[in-house]
């Protein structure tokens, strides 16, 4: 595994392990009355067989909740391949409206990873936004992560979009703005298979790294195109915004 992310990168099938258990269970243990509470989450799974050896899932969703003291919403896509010749693509994309709350606790993940397998690819796209109005705190989290094990003439690649807006009006989000985005994720899923693609192997290292950042900095470009898209549809204010890449 080797990664071009913003904050991080992780190495290991353990530390896949801890992320995917993480993401789990940051929405249990509520200490809050479930009145008070709204969970959200969303998963989109890719896991190829020698049956099935192509696999494709891709969720969406579109929510509002308000007067919740806590809302936590979890966005997980994970692609798998461990099956020679497999192929794994897993795409997420959840549009939350969160309005009159305290505190909104925000997971995004994406997970791609291929072992034991001969050329098998593995890619997973989460992307999570999230329009705040008269919310008091909030909690992001967003991370990315690709893993090859044991396996020969494999790709894998993750990336995780997190863009948190404050907007003034309470409303959900309209329906143009939603093909937007949708358009936008098909890109970027398509960009990420080209990405690791194009990614040369590791024993070449100098041209993978050139192609890490060049993939970084179009995902970076990407992470503002996105920005701009949804601030200028709502009229609203980026809060936090992250993008998480590796290869």
């Amino acid at each position: 595994m080797s990664g071009a992310t913003t904050r991080h990168r992780a190495g290991t099938l353990a530390v896949l392990a801890a992320v995917l258990v993480g993401t789990a269970t940051t929405s249990s243990g509520a200490s809050l009355p479930d009145r008070e509470i709204r969970d959200l989450d969303l998963a989109a799974s890719a896991n190829p067989s020698t049956a099935q050896p192509a696999v494709a899932d891709d969720a969406t969703s579109a929510d509002a909740v308000s007067g919740r003291r806590m809302v936590r919403s979890t966005v997980t896509a994970t692609g798998s391949a461990i099956c020679d010749g497999c192929d794994a693509a897993s795409t997420a994309l959840q549009v939350l409206y969160v309005s009159r709350g305290h505190v909104a606790r925000l997971d995004n993940t994406a997970a791609a990873w291929t072992q034991s397998c001969n050329g098998c690819i593995a890619t997973a796209l989460s992307v999570q936004v999230v329009v705040l109005s008269g919310v008091e705190t909030l909690v992001p989290n967003n991370r990315a992560l690709a893993v090859n094990a044991a396996c020969t003439s494999c790709r894998a690649g993750g990336a995780a979009f997190q863009v948190v807006v404050s907007s003034p009006r309470d409303d959900r989000t309209p329906q143009e703005l939603m093909s937007a985005l949708r358009g936008w994720v098909a890109e970027q899923a398509q960009e990420l298979r080209a990405s690791i693609s194009h990614t040369p192997g590791a024993t070449d290292r100098l041209s993978r790294t050139k192609a890490e950042r060049r993939a970084q900095r179009a995902a970076n470009s990407a992470l503002t195109d996105l920005e701009d898209l949804v601030t200028g549809n709502l009229g609203a204010t980026t809060v936090s915004s992250d993008v998480e890449l590796d290869l």
